[in-house]
């Protein structure tokens, strides 16, 4: 149950910062497809996306990840 919680959150901070679009599960048979090509022809809005999720992106992430796991171990 608290992936169906967490997912659409996640989802919602991505759309809030210009990073993604969000289609609702419940609308996503009838408009994945055509949204999903919408956006494939639209490079204006895929530059956008792209550049936005960049932003986001956590540097070295692996590597920080990999070190505080050794502090646990250790």
């Amino acid at each position: 149950m608290w992936q169906r919680i967490i997912k659409p959150k996640n989802a919602l901070a991505l759309v809030r910062k210009d990073a993604a679009i969000m289609i609702k599960d419940s609308e996503a048979v009838d408009q994945l497809v055509d949204k999903s090509i919408e956006l494939i022809h639209n490079e204006p809005e895929l530059i956008k996306l792209s550049v936005n999720i960049q932003k986001l992106a956590e540097k070295d992430s692996a590597d920080r990840i990999a070190v505080e796991v050794m502090k646990l171990i250790s």
